[in-house]
């Protein structure tokens, strides 16, 4: 060996060509890898550019080869940075086969996190030199914070000149001035909830509280249904119910039948075939259940999520039924715990660009006031799991109480609130729906 160390290379030229190559051969590799890569992870600039080229075409569902990835950065402007047709012909024939192509992009991964392991490095030492950071002991616990966040994997952010921001925005007002509607997100299936919330934006993570036998179960899978229905794939993660139970409520509310029917009890013909008619209905909708056991946390959810994206071509909104059953690596107190697992199931979403919405317990303390509509801050176990939070929302039937207070069944049919306690990009408010409990079902009441 050399008297110094030999140096290992920080970005692969070849790994990159492979997986743009394999991109071009393979739609399934190409929708695998956009979930997998960023345009940061590439070295070379015109890779970055190709490869932003085609995760457009992508989205846009469609395929990538010779001619439409041309036109696609003929129509940036960027064919000549990239090194034209003859550089695009050549990337296309660089692999004989996409076969390895999740071996290529793990290269990639690599090469881009030694970068930014020795950037990580150059911080470090300009951090120890820093006069104004404190002791030798101050420094050592920031360089650990430092550490822990690039062994999740974050990567440094990238300048966005304030332009991509101004064209994202004003597109989004001329489609809503040409259509002479707002433009949400993906709807809840709740008219007057989107008309608060905006729908489930792309990004955003919506908690959703309540107290038990409130319905959060039913909301959840009757808000899935509605997604679906619009063609959006579905991943709800059921960690306290089995797939069954969840399946079985849904049948109740999409057939308009009541839930013991779903239980195995002999019907007339009548009744059986308005179970199998919802059945039917179902059976077409892009939903998938994850059926959760104890050990399933953070990581879980990433890589369901991925297979989720690969089998629909694109990455799915997220039910968690409900967060304070998830599993957490760490030891520190609960509230704390709680308020990182949401940290860390929002930022896991957003990086799939989609909706993540969690479902929580509402602390039992709302039972004994005399308003019992729950607030901001009776979030069971931890208030900072609002915090972290795009959006807020209790669900509160009041029949539920006075139904208690008297010592008398339910009225199978009232009405119940969609509370709005936070929302970040929006106004607060009350959403009034009815509730129909033999359907379990929540549905959205005429003006």
């Amino acid at each position: 060996m050399s008297g110094r160390l030999d140096r290992i290379p920080l970005y692969s030229i070849e790994a990159e060509m492979s997986v743009l190559g394999s991109m071009i051969l393979s739609t399934s590799a190409g929708q695998t890898l956009v979930g997998k890569l960023e345009e940061g992870d590439f070295y070379r600039p015109a890779h970055r550019l190709i490869y932003r080229a085609m995760c457009e075409l992508i989205k846009q569902g469609r395929e990538i080869d010779l001619v439409t990835l041309r036109a696609e950065l003929v129509e940036k402007g960027c064919l000549p940075d990239v090194g034209g047709i003859d550089f695009l012909i050549e990337i296309a024939e660089y692999v004989p086969s996409a076969a390895n192509f999740e071996d290529y992009a793990e290269i990639v991964l690599d090469r881009r996190r030694l970068r930014d392991l020795e950037n990580l490095g150059g911080k470090i030492v300009a951090l120890v030199h820093d006069p104004e950071a404190g002791t030798a002991t101050d420094k050592f616990d920031k360089a650990g914070e430092m550490f822990i966040g690039a062994q999740k994997g974050l990567h440094e952010e990238e300048f966005k000149p304030i332009s991509g921001p101004l064209r994202s925005i004003i597109n989004r007002i001329d489609r809503a001035m040409e259509t002479g509607k707002a433009e949400f997100g993906v709807s809840t299936g709740f008219p007057s909830l989107d008309k608060l919330i905006c729908g489930y934006v792309p990004g955003n993570f919506v908690l959703v509280g309540a107290r038990t036998s409130m319905g959060k179960t039913s909301f959840g899978i009757g808000s899935a249904i509605r997604v679906a229905r619009q063609g959006i794939p579905v991943l709800y993660v059921t960690i306290e119910m089995t797939a069954e139970e969840v399946t079985r409520r849904a049948i109740a509310a999409v057939g308009g039948i009541p839930l013991r029917w779903t239980q195995g009890i002999p019907l007339n013909e009548e009744d059986y075939q308005k179970v199998t008619d919802a059945m039917e209905r179902l059976t077409s909708l892009p939903i998938d259940f994850v059926e959760a056991t104890g050990s399933f946390g953070v990581a879980s959810l990433r890589s369901n999520l991925h297979r989720a994206s690969q089998k629909h071509g694109r990455p799915p909104i997220v039910f968690i039924d409900y967060l304070q059953i998830m599993h957490t690596e760490s030891k520190e107190y609960r509230a704390l715990d709680l308020t990182r697992l949401a940290r860390d199931v929002k930022i896991t979403t957003k990086s799939f660009n989609t909706t993540g919405i969690g479902f929580s317990q509402i602390n039992q303390a709302v039972d004994k006031r005399e308003n019992k509509r729950p607030m901001i801050g009776d979030f069971s176990d931890s208030s900072g799991l609002a915090n972290e939070a795009d959006v807020a929302v209790a669900l509160y039937r009041d029949e539920y109480y006075k139904a208690r207070e008297e010592n008398r069944a339910e009225d199978p049919s009232s009405v119940a609130e969609i509370i709005v306690l936070k929302n970040r990009n929006g106004p607060l408010g009350t959403v009034e729906v009815g509730w129909e409990g033999a359907y379990t079902r929540f549905a959205e009441v005429a003006a």
